[in-house]
C-alpha cells in the first residue's frame, strides 16, 4: 500500500481541484509554483454541451459569471502538462466547437446519428495518444465522435484507456464526459478496459472523473437498520459493471494488477463487496489470488454495510470468504481476517460447513490447529450432509488432519453421521487406505473393525460394495476382521461382490472378489433368499461368451504364429551345417553351450505352443465352463512358449555375433531386461490369488499389488471437492 500511496501522490502533484458553486467557480488549492494566472475551464455557450473549453482565469467579479446554463461538471485533476500546449490544443477544439450544430446529451448520440466504424486516422491518433492527431481527425460536427465505434463498439476513450495515453483521456474526458459512461460489447467502460491493462496513472484519471458525478457521502447519511433498502440501492450505485457483472476491481484482480487493485479499493471500497454473476466479490477473488496486501487494505477501510454484505447469504450465495481463504492454504491471510472480522469464523458455506469442516477437509493443517488452538472450534458440529469435520478428513484421506483432531478431542473416535458410519466406514467408503491403514495399526485408537452402520454394513462391506481392493486386502489381513459377518440383507462381503458383479466385469471387481476369496471369506448360509442363484455362478458370469470367444481366438493366432516361428527356426541353426564327413549334415556350432541353449529353448518354446493350440480348439465347443478351463492351461503354456522363445533369440544371435564382444555384450544386456520385464508382466497374471494358502497369499501380495497400480486401484482416490 505504501508504494501505491506514493505512486498516485507523484501523480496528484501539481493538480488544480475546483468545485462549482451555483455563480461561481472557485480554485480549491493551487500546485506549487503554479503561474500567476493559471488556467481555468468553463462550459461552452452550446445548450446541453459535454464539453469544457478553456479561457484565461480572471477575477473573482469575472468568475462569479463563469457559470453557464447547460450541464455544469466539477472539474478533475490536470497533470503535469505544459499549459501552452492545452491552451493551443483547446483553442483548436473551440474553433470545431463554434461550427458545431448538433445538440449532445448524456446518452451520446442523437436519433437519427447512428454509429460507425471509426476512422483509420481517429483509432492510430488514440492509440499512439496524439492529441493532435485526434483533433486533425474529428469530423464535423464534432459530436459525432461518440458514433465512432471500434467492430467491438470501443469508444476513442476506450482505444486510449487500454493504450494507456493519460493525457489523451484526460483531455476526452474534459470536453466529453458522456464518454465515460459508454460500453463496448462485453459492457466494459473505458475504466474497465484500464484496470485490465493495469494503467494505475489511466485509472487514476478516470476515477477521479467518475467520482466527481457520485455523492458517496450520501451513504453515510443512511441509517443501517432502519433503511436497508435506500443502502442497498445507494451501495449499487457507485458501482459500475460489465456484462459479466464485474467492476474495473474484478478485472484488475483477474488480470492480476495488484497496484491497480489497491488503488481502486482505497478510492472506492463499493468495489470491494459488489458480488458479480459468478456469486463473487472483488473481496473474495482477492482472497483466492492470495493478495494479501489487497485484503488488508479492504479490511481497514470500513463502512457502516460492508459487514451485512460479506455476512448476507442471500447476496453472497453462501460463498463464505473464511472458506475462500482456507482453500487458499494462506495462514496468513486467515490470520488477518479473523483478527479483524472474528465473526466471519461462524458463517458456514453452502454445504452447511464451518471452517473446521472445510480446512480438515482440504488437508489444511496449520489452518485446523490455529482454530482449535485459538478459537476452540466446535468439533461437535454437523454440516448439511451428516459429517462431523473428522468425518471430513477421513473422506479425503487426510491422515495428519485426523491425528491432530484426536489429540485436541480424543472422544471424536467415537463420532458417527447420520447413516451410523465411524471414521473407518467413511474411509473404507471412499477408498483411503491411508486412513484404514492409520487405524488399523494405531491400537490405543481401540476402534471396532467390526462395527456395522445403519444398514448393518462393515466396513469391509462399503470397501466391497465400491470396489477399493486395496482397502479390501488391508481388512482382510487384519486377524481382527470377522469375514463371515452379514448385512441386513443377509450377504457376507463375499456375497455382495459376486452379487453386484457384471457380466462384463471390471478388473477392479475382480481384484475386489480375488482379495476376498484369498482370505477365505465365506458365502452366507441363506436358503430362499433374492439372488442366491446368481451367487453360485457368479464367478462364471463375469465372462461374457462373445468376449470369450474373441479372446479364445486372438490367443490361438498367437500360439500358431509361434509354434511357426519356432519349427523354422529349428531347421536353420545358427551357424549352418557341415558338409563334409563324417559330420555332413550336423550342426556346425553344436558343441556351442549357447548352441545348446538355443536348440533347447526353440523346442520347448514350439512344443508349448502346439500345446495351447490344441487346448483352445478345446474352448472352440461352445461351453463356457470348458472356455475357463483351457484358458486356465492355455495362458500359462502360452507365458512359457513366449519366454523360451525370447531366450532362444538371445541364444541365437550372441553365438553367431560372439567374436566381437562389445556387441555380444549388448545382446545379452537387452535379453536380460527384456526377459524380465516379460516376467514381471506376464507371472503376475497367472498366480494363485484365490488361493487361501497362506504361504501363497505371501507369495502373492506383491503381483497382487502390481495388479492394482496396473488397473489403478492402487493409490487412494482424489476427491477434488469436499462434496
Amino acid at each position: 500500500m505504501v508504494r501505491v500511496d506514493l505512486e498516485i501522490e507523484q501523480i496528484r502533484r501539481s493538480q488544480l481541484h475546483w468545485r462549482e458553486s451555483p455563480g461561481r467557480m472557485t480554485q480549491i488549492s493551487l500546485p506549487p509554483n503554479s503561474p500567476e494566472n493559471p488556467l481555468t475551464f468553463t462550459t461552452a455557450n452550446v445548450p446541453d454541451a459535454n464539453y469544457i473549453m478553456q479561457e484565461q482565469m480572471i477575477v473573482d467579479d469575472g468568475a462569479e459569471n463563469a457559470s453557464q446554463e447547460g450541464h455544469k461538471y466539477p472539474l478533475g485533476i490536470e497533470d503535469k502538462i505544459q499549459s501552452e500546449h492545452w491552451e493551443r490544443r483547446h483553442k483548436r477544439l473551440k474553433i470545431l466547437l463554434d461550427a458545431e450544430k448538433v445538440e449532445i446529451s448524456d446518452e451520446g448520440p442523437q436519433q437519427g446519428s447512428d454509429p460507425h466504424f471509426m476512422k483509420v486516422a481517429l483509432y492510430l491518433a488514440a492509440k499512439k495518444g496524439d492529441i493532435d492527431g485526434l483533433i486533425d481527425a474529428l469530423d464535423t460536427p464534432v459530436s459525432l465522435i461518440h458514433n465512432q465505434i471500434t467492430p467491438l463498439r470501443n469508444t476513442v476513450l476506450h482505444v486510449a484507456a487500454s493504450f494507456g495515453n493519460e493525457d489523451l483521456v484526460r483531455f476526452l474526458a474534459y470536453h466529453f464526459r458522456s464518454l465515460l459512461s459508454k460500453r463496448n460489447h462485453r459492457g466494459d467502460t473505458a475504466l474497465h478496459l484500464a484496470a485490465i491493462a493495469g494503467h494505475l496513472g489511466v485509472v487514476d484519471v478516470l476515477v477521479r472523473f467518475q467520482m466527481d458525478q457520485l455523492n458517496k457521502d450520501s451513504l453515510l447519511d443512511v441509517d443501517v437498520e432502519k433503511n436497508n433498502d435506500t443502502l442497498i440501492g445507494k451501495f449499487e450505485e457507485t458501482v459500475v459493471v460489465n456484462n459479466d457483472g464485474n467492476t474495473p476491481l474484478h478485472e484488475a484482480l483477474k488480470n492480476n494488477h495488484e497496484k491497480v487493485a489497491e488503488y481502486l479499493i482505497k478510492e472506492n471500497i463499493e468495489y470491494a463487496y459488489y458480488i458479480n454473476k459468478q456469486g463473487k466479490s472483488a473481496f473474495y477473488m482477492a482472497i483466492e489470488a492470495s493478495k494479501l496486501n489487497c485484503v488488508k487494505a479492504i479490511l481497514s477501510t470500513r463502512r457502516p454495510y460492508t459487514d451485512q454484505h460479506i455476512l448476507d447469504e442471500e447476496i453472497t450465495k453462501g460463498r463464505s470468504l473464511v472458506h475462500a481463504t482456507i482453500t487458499t492454504k494462506n495462514i496468513v491471510l486467515l490470520q488477518e481476517i479473523a483478527k479483524t472480522k472474528p465473526g466471519l469464523l461462524h458463517v458456514k458455506n453452502e454445504h452447511g460447513q464451518t471452517p473446521l469442516h472445510w480446512a480438515a477437509s482440504l488437508n489444511f493443517l496449520e489452518g485446523v490447529e490455529f482454530l482449535l488452538v485459538n478459537f476452540k472450534m466446535d468439533m461437535f458440529e454437523k454440516d448439511a450432509y451428516g459429517f462431523y469435520p473428522i468425518h471430513g478428513a477421513s473422506k479425503n484421506g487426510h491422515v495428519g488432519i485426523l491425528d491432530e483432531l484426536l489429540q485436541h478431542f480424543p472422544d471424536a473416535i467415537e463420532f458417527v453421521n447420520d447413516d451410523g458410519q465411524n471414521i473407518l466406514h467413511v474411509a473404507a467408503m471412499y477408498g483411503k487406505d491411508s486412513v484404514v491403514r492409520y487405524i488399523l495399526n494405531t491400537p490405543e485408537l481401540d476402534l471396532p473393525l467390526n462395527e456395522k452402520d445403519k444398514d448393518g454394513n462393515t466396513a469391509l462391506h462399503l470397501a466391497t460394495i465400491n470396489w477399493h481392493p486395496k482397502v479390501v486386502s488391508s481388512l482382510t489381513w487384519d486377524n481382527r476382521s470377522d469375514l463371515g459377518l452379514v448385512n441386513i440383507d443377509g450377504l457376507t462381503a463375499l456375497d455382495v461382490a459376486e452379487e453386484n458383479m457384471e457380466a462384463m466385469t471390471s478388473y477392479r471387481q475382480r481384484l475386489t472378489w480375488m482379495a476376498l476369496k484369498s482370505a477365505g471369506t465365506e458365502r452366507a448360509k441363506l436358503k430362499n433368499k433374492p439372488g442366491l442363484e446368481k451367487l453360485k455362478s457368479a464367478t462364471y458370469e463375469t465372462y461374457n461368451m462373445d468376449f470369450s470367444k474373441d479372446r479364445v481366438n486372438t490367443l490361438l493366432l498367437v500360439s500358431t504364429l509361434i509354434a511357426t516361428v519356432t519349427f523354422a527356426a529349428g531347421f536353420t541353426m545358427p551357424g549352418g551345417y557341415s558338409n563334409s564327413e563324417p559330420d555332413q549334415g550336423m550342426a556346425t556350432l553344436l558343441n556351442k553351450l549357447t548352441f545348446q541353449v538355443f536348440v533347447i529353448c526353440d523346442t520347448i518354446a514350439m512344443y508349448c505352443a502346439i500345446m495351447v493350440a490344441v487346448t483352445l480348439i478345446w474352448a472352440q465347443l461352445g461351453d463356457l465352463t470348458l472356455v475357463l478351463n483351457a484358458l486356465k492351461v492355455g495362458i500359462p503354456l502360452l507365458g512359457i512358449s513366449l519366454t523360451m522363445m525370447l531366450l532362444a533369440f538371445m541364444a541365437g544371435v550372441y553365438l553367431v555375433v560372439s567374436k566381437l564382444v562389445w556387441l555380444a555384450d549388448v545382446v545379452m544386456i537387452l535379453g536380460i531386461i527384456s526377459l524380465a520385464c516379460l516376467l514381471s508382466l506376464f507371472i503376475p497374471l497367472n498366480l494363485p490369488y484365490t488361493s487361501t494358502l497362506t504361504i501363497l497369499r505371501y507369495i502373492s501380495y506383491y503381483p497382487f499389488c502390481m495388479l492394482m497400480l496396473a488397473s489403478g486401484s492402487y493409490y487412494d482416490p482424489v476427491e477434488h471437492d469436499s462434496f
